[in-house]
């Protein structure tokens, strides 16, 4: 095990934390297999969770990523609970369950940073090496391109919700815009449907608030365009349903 104690929040600044991590640990990243991360003030609870994580992708090559249930303490009302699964609150008997990337962006983001763990070799940094915005979401882009996925049902950690969170401290306008960005950028990397689609669920809600203008650029007319054309072969699809 390698362990780094992080003076600053490197998303409090990503520009000029960039490809920190990647100095940090090139001594052993080069041969390590697997991967898993555990922010400064989340943590872990089951002591058995990186053995049964490990022990899966052992025995199934074609996953190349895992995570698993979690509590959430929101200091913010002093509350815990255990973080909704779609999955798992539906089938409460099953252990596991497996998933593909569209699951993770379209139905439910199981992919928690401190549930995670993935294969080193699935992360391709050539990829990452070409966008502005390194968030979670590229990551886990890259790693369930390469694999599936697998969700366990045992609750493994604690995540910490607080006003020293960088991102969950935002109100939900900016977390929009922060994310309608990151997204805009990986379709425009990827031309992928499914980060069209995660485009256009901010895009509506940064409209619909006043925040985004559809004429702010081309790239803005073109997704308003789609807007009204899938809301157009919705309502066509829900009257052939009649």
């Amino acid at each position: 095990f390698v362990v780094f104690y992080l003076k600053n929040n490197h998303y409090s600044n990503p520009q000029k934390y960039a490809g920190k991590k990647e100095e940090y640990v090139r001594y052993w990243m080069r041969d390590c297999k697997y991967e898993a991360i555990c922010e400064g003030d989340d943590y872990w609870t089951d002591p058995l969770k990186l053995q049964t994580q490990v022990d899966f992708l052992e025995r199934h090559p074609d996953y190349s990523y895992t995570c698993h249930r979690y509590i959430v303490n929101n200091t913010f009302d002093n509350t815990e609970r255990l973080a909704r699964n779609v999955y798992f609150d539906k089938h409460p008997e099953e252990t596991v369950f497996s998933f593909d990337r569209s699951y993770v962006y379209l139905t439910d983001w199981v992919a928690k940073t401190l549930t995670s763990v993935y294969r080193r070799d699935a992360v391709d940094y050539a990829f990452l090496s070409k966008l502005k915005r390194k968030r979670d979401v590229n990551y886990m882009y890259t790693i369930l391109t390469s694999g599936k996925g697998a969700c366990f049902s045992f609750v493994g950690g604690v995540y910490n919700k607080n006003v020293g969170g960088i991102f969950g401290s935002l109100d939900s306008i900016t977390q929009d815009k922060v994310d309608y960005d990151v997204y805009k950028e990986m379709y425009q990397v990827t031309r992928d449907p499914v980060m069209r689609e995660c485009c256009l669920v901010r895009f509506r809600r940064l409209v619909k608030n006043k925040q985004l203008s559809i004429f702010k650029g081309s790239f803005e007319f073109n997704m308003f365009v789609y807007w009204v054309y899938d809301g157009m072969k919705r309502r066509l699809h829900l009257l052939q349903g009649y």
